[in-house]
This record gives C-alpha cells, sequence and structure tokens, in this order.
C-alpha cells in the first residue's frame, strides 16, 4: 500500500499537467462562452457525482467489516440508477434543444458506469489500478479530443461532450477489466433492509454529505459567476484559477483519500 501510495504522487503530477494542456488547447479552438456553459455543466454533473466518491469510504468501511460485496454493491448499483435516470429525465424535460439533451444524457450515464466500476476497484484495494486509471483519464481525454477535432473536425460543445463521453467510456471498460482480471463478475443480489444494509446506507449518505459540504466551498465561486451569467469570466476561472486549486487537492489529499 505504501508503495502504491507514494507512486500516486508523480502520476498525480503527470496528471494535473495533461489537465492543463486539455484546457488550455480547448481555450485556444472553442468560443470562451461554449467553454464556460460546458465547464459548468460538467460541474453540475460532477457535483452530484461525487455523492458517489463520498460512498466510497463507506464501502470500504462495510466490505472489511462483513465481506458482503454483492449487497453493498447491488445497494450502491441502485442508488446510481435512482440518481442517473433523475438526471437524465431533467434534463431531457428540461432541454429544448434534444441534441444536445441527448449528449448531456449520454455523459451523466458514462459518468455512472465509470464511478460504479471505479469504486469497485477500491472496495478489493487495487490500488495500482486506480494509480493507472489516474494516468490514463487526461491522456485518453487529450487524445479523443486531438482526434475527434482534427480528423473529425469536430467543434463547440459537440467536440467537448464526445471527447468527454468517449474518455470516460475508454476508463469505464479499463477499470472494468481490471476488476473482471483479479475478482471475476460480482452479481447482485435482492436487497433485504436488514440492520447491516441499513447502517451500510446510513453510513454512505452521512459520507456524501460530508464529502459534498467539503466540496461546495471550491464550487461557490462557479455559483457567483452563474449567477451573474458571466460565462466568458467562468471559461477563465476553469481554465487558470480552478484548475490549480483543483489540481492542489488532486496531488496533495486524493492519493491518501484514494
Amino acid at each position: 500500500m505504501k508503495r502504491n501510495f507514494l507512486a500516486s504522487l508523480p502520476i498525480a503530477f503527470i496528471a494535473i499537467i495533461l489537465n492543463f494542456v486539455y484546457k488550455a488547447w480547448a481555450a485556444q479552438i472553442i468560443d470562451q462562452e461554449t467553454l464556460g456553459r460546458f465547464f459548468t455543466l460538467i460541474d453540475g454533473i460532477s457535483f452530484v457525482m461525487m455523492i458517489f466518491i463520498g460512498f466510497r469510504s463507506s464501502m470500504i468501511a462495510s466490505y472489511a467489516k462483513y465481506g458482503d460485496e454483492k449487497m453493498i454493491l447491488s445497494v450502491f448499483a441502485l442508488f446510481i440508477a435512482i440518481i442517473g435516470t433523475l438526471l437524465s429525465l431533467i434534463t431531457w424535460i428540461g432541454l429544448e434543444n434534444k441534441k444536445d439533451a441527448i449528449f448531456i444524457i449520454v455523459m451523466i450515464l458514462s459518468f455512472s458506469l465509470y464511478i460504479y466500476l471505479s469504486n469497485q476497484l477500491s472496495v478489493y484495494k487495487l490500488y495500482a489500478l486506480m494509480n493507472h486509471l489516474t494516468f490514463w483519464e487526461p491522456v485518453l481525454l487529450l487524445a479523443v479530443f486531438a482526434i475527434a477535432s482534427t480528423y473529425f473536425h469536430l467543434t463547440g460543445f459537440s467536440l467537448l461532450a464526445c471527447a468527454t463521453i468517449l474518455s470516460t467510456l475508454s476508463l469505464a471498460l479499463l477499470a472494468g477489466i481490471g476488476k473482471l482480471k483479479y475478482y471475476g463478475m460480482t452479481s447482485w443480489v435482492k436487497i433485504t433492509f436488514d440492520e447491516k444494509t441499513r447502517e451500510f446506507v446510513i453510513h454512505s449518505l452521512m459520507a456524501a454529505l460530508e464529502f459534498l459540504a467539503g466540496m461546495a466551498l471550491v464550487y461557490l465561486a462557479v455559483v457567483i459567476l452563474l449567477l451573474e451569467g458571466n460565462f466568458v469570466a467562468i471559461a477563465a476561472f476553469h481554465v487558470v484559477t480552478k484548475s490549480f486549486l483543483m489540481y492542489a487537492i488532486m496531488l496533495c489529499i486524493f492519493p491518501m483519500f484514494k
């Protein structure tokens, strides 16, 4: 575990540099308002999805205590299905542009799948695979972005959405293959809300709320700029200020958190 923790530090630093390259490149070829709107959308989806990152610590603790991964993953899958479905319905009903709505719904589903599979790596303590995913996340994002813009001539929102969707699905595939290699397929079971299930759900919700409360301060500036309707300022905030803030968190906190 110590070796994996130490290995995560340079990997996180490389990921920081590559993520910054991606955002700087996007800022050069995409207009600032589109960039601001897209990153605000990603913030909204990510903030809700952070509920499931908060689940991670509870999943690890419950698996260590009870060893019932089928129950844990069944409950986790149920929560993801509910939240993902609600977000998708809100998106479809709320947006008049159905093409953009489809892009956003596919992004929500791809994020949900990746979180479900990556959290399993935490449950089984496959830290080396988690480090690999940290490295490949910006690499795949940059690669898809480059191919989509250079060879398929995608622009604007479509370019950003396709790069995000395809890179996230690729990461989900890597996480799924890695988990299957060591632990095989984990089947779901019928959920019975006995004492250990209730304990798991309560602890998961508490951990999720604690994590959301901590991250809410990071997103407060975006909310203020959003209320002003200044998407150009939001784009600049994401590319420069928020990038350095999140990278500091990623470098100093996430390796220990994972």
